[in-house]
């Protein structure tokens, strides 16, 4: 009679059955007499009904993800509030990763990722939007964003001493090489400042409303920081991980490629991760008007436009590392990242003639501290202090007049007394943090505070020191 019942359901079916059964109904087990097995099979036929299925017995499915939810509070130092948003240094998302079996040796399976936003933090600011004709506060609708987007759709085969290789939307060779740390803190702190300030704007000294921040660094690329990767249409390659290194290449999105070299390693009670890339966008894109209005770049590398025609190739070379230390032992950690990203095209300016020569590197660094130790039995606490320092040339989202022009300097300028274009800016910050990781909740709550200071350079040779922009950001992230 068994026999036959374990032929007709599934295993992990029969024993959550037989688990309810032991802890909820035992009361009753000398009661059940003939009709046991009958109750058993009507209890396993309820929860299969009710069971999230695989698509197949030979590919199996793991869904899991997070939602991250925060309060915003900022003052631009004349006026200060509070928004609910999505947090964007780690934002709400479901991923669902699947695998199978070949072979002893070989195994295949896929990724698909879908992020999710209700209130973009890197789009609301002081100015009020009208969103389907009704005027939001600070842009908290996030207008023109995406609700749902796909961040990777790819899937992979994997050979244990070959490696692994990735088709299709996925992170690039050097997607997050400049945020490595072995601290629980990127869900909330994340050297890209622009995912929480991007849609800002700076005071100018006499209070007026100045630049957006996203004009003060290149702006192809909504503020990555230079040598940081993204997600791409890629194909890419992961070596097995051999005395704790992981190198890998990847090729797409026309024809740009990166390689980056990983490490994790343990010894004498330290813990050490690091790891640097190498990315390359050389190439000729085209535009998708006739208009002088250039295509969005790529990667946020400049190219010259001729009568809306890409009349020049991209000339971009990137370089991102980052390494993080911990004592084990006491917490103890530093962290430590740095990028660079040299725009050769940036300099083509045709038609204009400027005093003061455009910065075509763009660079930063940025140094976290602190300690990490399980101070209470809810989980590991983390407190940090933090210093960044990025010198960025122009944003590229408004071109030249004229049947000539470059996608990149050419901004106009937007701070009082300037005149000609902005050349180049600068931008730093110093913070603390605090994380409190509840496990049993698999939960994170954080606080973090940061202090901004920008500047900006104009072709004419003037200067503005923008007022500080201050913000809290607090919230929590439960995964699932």
């Amino acid at each position: 009679m068994f026999g036959g019942l374990m032929k007709t359901t599934s295993l992990a079916a029969l024993l959550a059955a037989a688990g309810l059964a032991v802890s909820g109904f035992s009361a009753q087990a000398a009661d059940l007499g003939g009709n046991c097995c009958a109750d058993l099979e009507e209890r396993i036929a309820e929860l299969e009904a009710t069971t999230a299925r695989k698509g197949n017995r030979k590919v199996s499915l793991t869904v899991s993800g997070q939602v991250n939810q925060s309060v915003l509070i900022w003052d631009d130092g004349q006026e200060s509030k509070a928004y609910v948003v999505d947090n964007e240094s780690s934002r709400s998302r479901v991923r669902f990763l699947g695998s199978a079996k070949i072979d002893p040796s070989w195994s295949a399976g896929y990724l698909l990722e879908l992020g999710t936003r209700g209130n973009r933090e890197d789009t609301v600011s002081q100015v009020p939007v009208v969103s389907n004709g009704v005027t939001v506060a600070g842009g908290s609708t996030g207008v023109g964003s995406k609700v749902v987007d796909v961040r990777h759709s790819a899937f992979w085969i994997n050979n244990k001493d070959l490696g692994k290789v990735w088709l299709g939307q996925t992170s690039d060779a050097a997607d997050g090489i400049t945020e490595i740390t072995l601290a629980n803190t990127l869900h909330f702190a994340t050297p890209e400042v622009s995912d929480q300030v991007n849609g800002f704007q700076l005071r100018n000294p006499n209070g007026t409303l100045g630049a957006q921040f996203s004009a003060l660094w290149n702006g192809g690329r909504s503020g990555a920081n230079p040598g940081e990767g993204d997600r791409f249409n890629v194909a890419k390659y992961e070596t097995p991980t051999i005395g704790g290194f992981i190198a890998s290449a990847s090729w797409g999105e026309a024809d740009q490629w990166a390689v980056g070299l990983r490490y994790a390693g343990e010894f004498s009670g330290f813990k050490l991760a690091a790891g640097i890339a190498y990315a390359d966008s050389h190439t000729q894109i085209g535009v998708s008007s006739s208009t002088n209005l250039p295509q969005n770049s790529y990667r946020g590398c400049a190219r010259l436009i001729n009568n809306g025609v890409a009349s020049s190739a991209q000339s971009c070379d990137e370089l991102g590392l980052s390494a993080s230390l911990m004592h084990v032992p006491t917490g103890l950690f530093v962290s430590g990242a740095y990028g660079f990203k040299e725009d050769d095209n940036r300099n083509l300016v045709t038609g204009i003639n400027l005093a003061t020569p455009i910065r075509k590197r763009d660079d930063f660094y940025l140094i976290q501290a602190g300690i990490e130790q399980k101070f209470f039995p809810l989980g590991r606490t983390t407190i940090f202090g933090e210093y960044f320092d990025g010198k960025y040339g122009p944003d590229n989202s408004t071109p030249a007049t004229g049947n000539v022009s470059i996608q990149s300097s050419t901004r106009a300028c937007n701070f009082t007394g300037c005149t000609g274009y902005l050349t180049s800016t600068e931008v730093s910050f110093w913070g603390i943090g605090f994380n409190q990781n509840i496990e049993a909740a698999s939960m994170d709550m954080y606080v973090l505070f940061r202090d901004i200071t920008a500047d900006a350079h104009s072709s004419g040779g003037q200067s503005s020191a923008y007022n500080d922009f201050r913000y809290v950001s607090t919230g929590a992230i439960i995964k699932f």
